[in-house]
């Protein structure tokens, strides 16, 4: 099963990210509750087989919340 966010641009994924159209109408606030969800948290909990992400839960965190209230910045196409 392909992932929502396989095959984008840095622009495209930041653009969807941000759209409430395309992200289960999430606004900041829901955003950044989001990423303490099971479903993201599962991540660093990969199973067998499966590598961790490059960076613990805490550093994505902080990256995400910085980015969301800078204004979700949006790389050049």
């Amino acid at each position: 099963m392909k992932m929502v966010f396989q095959g984008k641009s840095p622009h495209e994924l930041a653009k969807q990210l941000v759209d409430k159209k395309q992200n289960g109408n999430k606004d900041i606030k829901k955003l950044i509750e989001h990423a303490d969800d099971g479903l993201e948290l599962a991540g660093w909990n990969p199973g067998e087989g499966r590598t961790l992400p490059p960076v613990t839960h805490e550093e994505f965190k902080k990256a995400w919340i910085t980015w969301l209230k800078s204004g979700a910045y949006a790389p050049k196409k």
